[in-house]
């Protein structure tokens, strides 16, 4: 049976075969698989097939009660562990006799699945519920629909009766158990003794359906219809009194609707910590939407710790108006003066129920509470290890904004060296806050944050880090608020290359690397040329340095075996990034051209496809120029802009600091 409503609903929703829709509409028909089974459908017809009357889920004035009848609004189970503000729907059944109001495990004190209570003690009473304008024309429709189910007070069954009137006064009528019996009894309880007394007789909304043509054809005027009434009437041998729950009152048609994929916003819930403190007190709980709100959006917020433990327990409702994208909520918590055999409490958050939005990847999150008196053996004598302070918590909304927005450090230097000293200081942190401080992935230090949110702390560099550019970081242990600031680790520091320096990062970088050491005077000397025979060597340790099995011949005539970079040199021209000049030379103390560099970058990155510029990439680099390709990939890149008055120079010389951010850019690609 269930593989015959599971093939038949996709068959209907996503093959289009609409002869499967009456299984599913709520009008009833089955398939001949379920033989004696009890099968019964009930829906809500998409929204461009349906005129809602009304939902039956907030007391509303066109919903009027006559008579001995009352009808009130209620949600839930009874026994919620915080004040709800809509009364209970049932309070003597077992969660499993009423599953549509099953506490959500998640979500518990949330209303659930609110409806309207109809009781009456006799005959007279009434429930009349008066047609909005845009819903009195039900020409268009197949049906009158209504969600009903026997009060929890009716021990097996009652009745009553649907009437419609039109504006001239005419009227249809009819006894739900004639449409329906279901609606208004009772399912079937176990026999006594079975031990199903908790779980069977349960109260289940079943779907009253009134044709549209009988309606017509007793009289009513289907293009004004102006009221539908319940009221009150007893099955024979059954008392007075008695009622229903009612939800969902619609004209509709038998649809599957139009898929309208779409995205949509989302509802979420921050995660924080807090100390306890030394009383009671409360968190701030940050509830916020994946952007904007550009239309009304709710969402229902649990906290659920306890009545007796350092988070407290507490649901409310949040609403978003257009524009609006965090709010803040208070969470009880209850703190002390006395060490605890646990370092902290962690309470679970969620935001369920939304409208307007649905729940996002967080709509679960936690809340720590942590114990600020310290921690003392257990029963085993076991001791828990305290947790940082979770400092004073500020704005949350402001909190939860900054997480996006990681602060930057202060680092007292741009390079060191091993077994150097340097300073970092960092603010944004919560008052009072544990901030764990770490170096090239190591935590290094542990400090607290002062009354202004800062931090300063002094690392000293290991003998044995790796040169290059390593990251500093630090994280609030209460806000999560990061910082972070780099370092180069470098084996030399150039005496004509300041702090300041235009290419400071890039040539330190290059330092880092491994890939010059500069000179013997402790220089780099950045304006200076950059001869052919380092350009080898640059690139040669840029692509690590690799193996060459170098020839017992030299492959260029002015580079002998026994030349310095003889080997570099080699492998420059194997790699087929150079090719030497025409008359068999390399020229290794040659000044490198800035079209030669070009190449030489173009053949090293394995010469790319290059789009054919609509015009000149540089004034000075004609269309038809040896290098022009490689010279605009070199632009496309990034590796290089030109100069300021839109010239590349191609014949100019590459001085030593523009190699460098050469260098640095290619290694980015």
């Amino acid at each position: 049976m269930g593989t015959a409503y599971m093939a038949g609903y996709f068959r209907m929703a996503m093959g289009g075969e609409d002869e499967f829709l009456p299984m599913f509409d709520g009008t009833g028909a089955v398939p001949a698989v379920v033989g004696d089974a009890d099968v019964r459908s009930v829906t809500t017809a998409p929204s461009s097939a349906r005129s809602t009357i009304t939902s039956f889920e907030s007391a509303e004035p066109t919903v009027r009660q006559y008579g001995t009848g009352t009808v009130s609004v209620c949600a839930s189970l009874s026994g919620r562990t915080v004040p709800v503000s809509v009364p209970a729907c049932a309070s003597t059944l077992a969660s499993a006799q009423v599953p549509h109001w099953t506490p959500a495990s998640r979500g518990g004190n949330v209303p659930a699945t609110p409806m309207s209570r109809f009781l009456w003690t006799s005959q007279t009473g009434e429930v009349r519920v008066s047609v909005p304008g845009a819903a009195r024309d039900a020409s268009g429709h197949e049906r009158l629909s209504v969600k009903m189910a026997a009060d929890e007070s009716v021990p097996t069954g009652s009745d009553l009766a649907i009437v419609v009137r039109d504006g001239a006064g005419n009227s249809y009528t009819s006894q739900v158990s004639e449409l329906n019996p279901f609606a208004t009894n009772r399912l079937p309880a176990s026999p006594p003794g079975s031990g199903g007394a908790s779980t069977l007789n349960k109260v289940v909304l079943q779907q009253v359906n009134v044709p549209a043509d009988a309606i017509a054809e007793a009289g009513v005027d289907l293009s004004d219809v102006r009221e539908v009434s319940f009221k009150a009437a007893a099955l024979e041998g059954q008392p007075a009194e008695g009622g229903v729950y009612l939800s969902d009152l619609a004209f509709e048609s038998s649809s599957v609707g139009t898929a309208d994929a779409k995205g949509t916003n989302t509802v979420n819930v921050a995660s924080t910590a807090v100390n306890e403190g030394n009383g009671p007190g409360s968190a701030d709980i940050a509830v916020y939407l994946g952007a904007p709100a550009d239309q009304p959006i709710t969402g229902w917020v649990s906290v659920l710790g306890s009545t007796s433990g350092r988070g407290g327990l507490s649901m409310e409702r949040v609403d978003f108006a257009p524009g609006e994208q965090c709010k803040t909520i208070a969470a009880p918590v209850q703190g002390d003066r006395q060490a605890s055999t646990t370092a902290a409490t962690t309470v679970m958050l969620s935001v369920i129920n939304t409208s307007g939005a649905v729940m996002g990847a967080d709509a679960f999150g936690e809340l720590e509470v942590r114990e600020d008196d310290g921690t003392v053996p257990d029963q085993s004598g076991n001791t828990a290890t305290p947790l940082p302070s979770a400092g004073q918590q500020g704005d949350a909304c402001a909190e939860l904004a900054a997480l996006d927005q990681p602060g930057e450090l202060d680092v007292s230097v741009s390079a060191a060296k091993a077994d150097g000293v340097f300073t970092v200081t960092g603010s944004g942190f919560r008052a009072g806050e544990g901030v764990a401080v770490s170096f090239a992935d190591e935590v290094v230090a542990d400090e607290v944050a002062d009354a202004d949110g800062a931090v300063e702390v002094e690392i000293t560099v290991p003998s044995d880090i790796s040169l290059g550019r390593k990251t500093i970081s630090t994280i609030g242990s209460g806000s999560g608020f990061s910082a972070t600031g780099t370092v180069w680790i470098v084996d030399t520091e150039f005496t004509d290359v300041p702090i300041d320096h235009q290419f400071y990062d890039e040539i330190t970088w290059l330092s880092a690397r491994g890939i010059t050491t500069g000179y013997h005077d402790g220089t780099f000397r950045p304006l200076a040329p950059v001869e052919r025979q380092a350009t080898a060597a640059f690139l040669y340790r840029l692509a690590g340095s690799p193996e060459v099995e170098l020839p017992a011949s030299s492959p260029f005539t002015d580079v002998p075996i026994d030349h310095q970079f003889y080997k570099e040199i080699v492998w420059l021209s194997e790699s087929g990034i150079t090719t030497g000049y025409r008359d068999g030379t390399f020229r290794p103390r040659g000044a490198v051209e800035r079209k030669a560099m070009a190449a030489f970058l173009y053949r090293a990155a394995g010469e790319p496809a290059v789009d054919p510029p609509s015009g000149p990439v540089f004034t000075d680099v004609p269309a038809d120029h040896q290098f022009a390709g490689e010279i605009a990939w070199l632009s496309e890149a990034g590796v290089t802009e030109g100069l300021a008055d839109g010239s590349f120079r191609p014949d100019g010389q590459v001085q030593r600091q523009a190699m460098a951010a050469f260098l640095y850019r290619f290694d980015a690609l």
